[in-house]
């Protein structure tokens, strides 16, 4: 009998009959060949221990008292079980148009009664044949072909469990967002197949870095994701941190060469006001995105950054204030950058001499590294040593920025998702300019302002809709510009600071001159006769 042995992964079988020594036959058989037999004698009775022990096999009765067994496997095909259930229909029925309803009803299999001990547990070997097979097709569904992680389905599905039970025990629980840095040239330079090589090593690199109860799987494309139960945001950064440094250390061969490769990481931690994974997921991939602008190969947690809301769209019927209009026109010029090798006591004197709460950090070459704020100073000046500290030592290098061709509605979508207030536009690497919230506010202001009737306009600065006030636009430029002339032949060292108020004044000047002339010519071009 050892080759007709049950298969020890299928071996839970659940036998129904309101006759006892029906029952009695059948466990006797079944248990000489090694399955675990549940009796019940009724249909009602075994749906409730299939609920509770999730068999294999069904062998029910076809006629019982209540539910027969037609019933019974009807209700069991459309039940959410955790596997397939393979049923056995027992009855002296055996006519084709029998076997037709019992087979439409959901059974597998049919055995004539009285059962024949032979036949039954042949019966049982075929069964579990399509249980293997159903097995090994449920396994590749929830792996991925290429790195052998668990797809995104089956990723979804795990997490939505652990999500519940951090939700229902009030445990930590973090999510990992991982892309792969400029993929898409891997591909285009060396082709599909060494990016393929990519995927598969960073995919090893995850499978191999997690612990037993982490989940990680290939999301999409170049995109991986991980969730870690029991994990703050702070233990999250640390693995990830690992994570990043393994895969920068990776070589993967292309002919005669070596490629290094690298990925940015966004990390969040379930907060309190977070009712969904996709929420969590959202979280960790507004990091990500803000690693990726910053210069990639990084490590960037949720931290202060929250959703703001849903961007609205622009109508078709709506002007859009930023149609056309990119980063290098509305940016505020930068006067002056901190050096990575200034002390944080010259930080300090900057902040307080040209009146801003942070600034650009740059190299010896003048290219843009990070950025220094009046906190990061503050967290160091508790002691005096702290002082002393270069500025490249304190700066936090996940600084924003976008180029000056960027379109400036990409970066306001951007600063309505995060609560970054500021991003830097460069060329090439250099600071050239800085863009807030109160930039765009400003920017949309004088947009707004041009559009309003005269009557509603409050003040000189916008009514530039006429030829005259152009001109006392420009007459308001020149004096500024004649104001800073003097300060500069003032022997005075605290003229900067004045120097930069009549500097910023210019330029918001200059803004309203240039959003005026774009609706001026507006104007003109639908004047019949122009």
């Amino acid at each position: 009998m050892a080759d007709i042995n049950a298969n020890p992964l299928f071996n839970r079988v659940l036998v129904v009959d309101d006759q006892p020594e029906c029952l009695r036959l059948h466990e006797e058989i079944l248990t000489k060949v090694g399955y675990e037999v549940f009796t019940a004698d009724s249909a009602k009775a075994a749906i409730e221990i299939s609920l509770a022990t999730a068999p294999n096999f069904l062998i029910t009765d076809w006629m019982m008292p209540e539910m027969d067994g037609l019933e019974l496997c009807q209700y069991m095909r459309g039940a959410n079980l955790p596997n397939y259930l393979y049923m056995i229909i027992v009855t002296v029925r055996t006519g084709a148009n029998d076997v037709v309803e019992g087979l439409a009803a959901g059974a597998d299999e049919f055995l004539r009664k009285p059962v024949d001990r032979a036949e039954l547990v042949a019966r049982m070997r075929s069964g579990e044949r399509l249980l293997r097979m159903e097995q090994c097709l449920r396994e590749n569904a929830r792996r991925d072909a290429l790195t052998g992680l668990p797809s995104r389905r089956a990723f979804n599905e795990d997490a939505e469990r652990e999500f519940q039970r951090a939700r229902r025990y009030r445990s930590p629980l973090s999510c990992v967002v991982m892309d792969v840095d400029h993929f898409k040239r891997i591909n285009d330079v060396h082709g599909h197949g060494v990016g393929d090589a990519v995927l598969c090593r960073l995919g090893e690199a995850l499978r191999t870095s997690r612990r037993n109860s982490d989940l990680v799987c290939r999301y999409g494309g170049e995109e991986f994701c991980a969730l870690l139960p029991e994990t703050g945001e702070e233990a999250a950064a640390g693995w990830t941190e690992r994570v990043r440094r393994t895969i920068h250390r990776l070589e993967i061969p292309v002919d005669d060469l070596l490629l290094r490769v690298s990925a940015s990481f966004g990390v969040a931690e379930l907060l309190d006001d977070c009712r969904s994974v996709s929420q969590l997921f959202d979280a960790a991939d507004q990091s990500l995105l803000v690693a990726k602008q910053s210069g990639r190969n990084r490590v960037v947690c949720y931290k202060s950054l929250v959703t703001q809301g849903t961007i609205s769209n622009i109508s078709p019927n709506q002007e859009d204030p930023f149609a056309g209009v990119t980063a290098e026109n509305v940016m505020s010029t930068l006067v002056a950058s901190l050096n990575t090798t200034d002390t944080l006591q010259h930080a300090a004197e900057f902040f307080l001499r040209f009146r801003v709460n942070a600034a650009p950090v740059v190299d010896g070459r003048g290219k843009l590294v990070g950025v220094l704020s009046e906190k990061d100073v503050m967290t160091k000046m508790a002691s005096a040593e702290g002082w002393d500290m270069v500025i490249g030592e304190a700066m936090n290098a996940n600084v924003v920025c976008y180029s000056k061709e960027t379109p400036v509605r990409v970066i306001h979508d951007f600063l309505c998702r995060v609560a970054i207030r500021r991003v830097i536009i460069v060329d090439q690497g250099y600071p050239l300019g800085i863009i807030g919230r109160g930039t765009l506010l400003g920017w949309y202001q004088n947009w707004l302002a041009i559009r309003r009737p005269k009557a509603e306009k409050e003040d000189a600065s916008h009514r530039i809709t006429t030829r005259e006030g152009f001109a006392a636009t420009a007459d308001a430029i020149s004096h500024q510009a004649k104001t800073i002339r003097q300060r500069i032949n003032r022997d005075n060292d605290e003229f900067v600071p004045t120097l930069i108020d009549g500097a910023t004044r210019i330029q918001e000047l200059v803004k309203d001159l240039l959003v005026a002339t774009r609706w001026y010519a507006g104007q003109e071009a639908q004047t019949p006769g122009n």
